[in-house]
């Protein structure tokens, strides 16, 4: 049995309504949010949710935004509450690639808070509520280099902020991946990252097709490091492991150099035993950052060294 969410957005006041809105229920499971458009009478509502997971709330406006703490959900019970908005900054512009012509579907956000963001649309515009104060812009979009725009201190204004953003076309790596045998090596997954990046940041992800091919776009530029990884498929050819599922044993690449235009890679992966675990400090929560290495020893090897 859900739970149901109903409350109402309450204006600063002094300041008119927004003509519209919507007002989004975050997936703690990774689905994606659920959206629910504001009634002319600024009331909202969520039903039939998951009572073990608690949603945050987030308004956004054409002029205001809001943002709640966590709500609890209650098997059969509704939980009320006021969602209080607050004057935002209103971005507005359009993003393109480097011959002019509209990127759509481009992803825009705060650099440093994922709550706020936007899709352009199909000619490339986009319109984004944010919080008056420091403001970094990431864009980005499958087949162009990502980029980032420092926009200052923003101020409270009646006029929105134009912002016009250049996408360069990305690089390209395309190739195939396969096991020892020469079998092509099915749902494999390609992570492709620039080189001085120590902590390995996904610059581009794909998995490869039955015949073991993929092809990653919107590449910075080199060098790239690759690397790929996959299950052995116990149950025969051409039967695919299920996302998530692992086992005690993975074949593993990784490729150094890689450059920006590599169109015909060939990935041979090498088999290894999975090692999984939780590194913590000294306490009971975890650390959410940090570097890991695993070497193969060979005869001779020397701790001290």
């Amino acid at each position: 049995l859900g739970g149901r969410i109903e409350g109402r957005v309450v204006w600063p006041q002094g300041s008119a309504p927004d003509e519209t809105g919507i007002v989004f229920a975050d997936d703690p499971s990774g689905l994606g949010e659920l959206p629910c458009t504001l009634a002319p009478d600024a009331r909202f509502s969520f039903d039939a949710l998951d009572p073990r997971m608690p949603r945050t709330l987030r308004f956004e406006g054409t002029r205001h935004l809001a943002l709640s703490e966590p709500v609890a959900i209650e098997a059969g019970k509704t939980s009320s509450i006021e969602l209080e908005a607050r004057a935002g900054v209103v971005l507005a512009g359009s993003v393109r690639d480097d011959a002019g012509k509209p990127v759509a579907e481009a992803h825009v956000s705060l650099q440093d808070l994922s709550d706020w963001s936007t899709t352009s649309a199909a000619d490339g515009s986009f319109r984004l509520v944010v919080d008056p104060g420091p403001c970094v812009l990431w864009v980005h979009a499958q087949g162009y280099q990502q980029q980032t725009l420092d926009l200052g201190s923003l101020v409270l204004d009646e006029q929105p902020h134009r912002i016009e953003v250049l996408l360069p076309r990305g690089g390209f790596v395309a190739g195939r991946v396969q096991w020892p045998d020469g079998s092509p090596a099915r749902n494999a997954l390609i992570s492709i990252s620039l080189q001085r990046n120590l902590f390995g940041g996904n610059d581009g992800v794909d998995f490869s097709a039955e015949d073991g091919s993929f092809e990653v776009t919107g590449l910075g530029e080199g060098p790239l490091r690759l690397f790929a990884r996959a299950q052995p498929h116990p149950l025969g050819p051409g039967t695919k492991r299920a996302l998530g599922e692992s086992g005690s044993e993975a074949g593993v690449a990784e490729i150094l150099d890689v450059p920006a235009d590599a169109r015909d890679l060939l990935v041979v992966l090498s088999m290894g035993h999975e090692i999984t675990g939780i590194v913590r400090a000294e306490g009971p929560a975890p650390l959410l950052g940090f570097q890991l290495a695993a070497h193969r020893q060979t005869s001779g090897f020397d701790p001290n060294e």
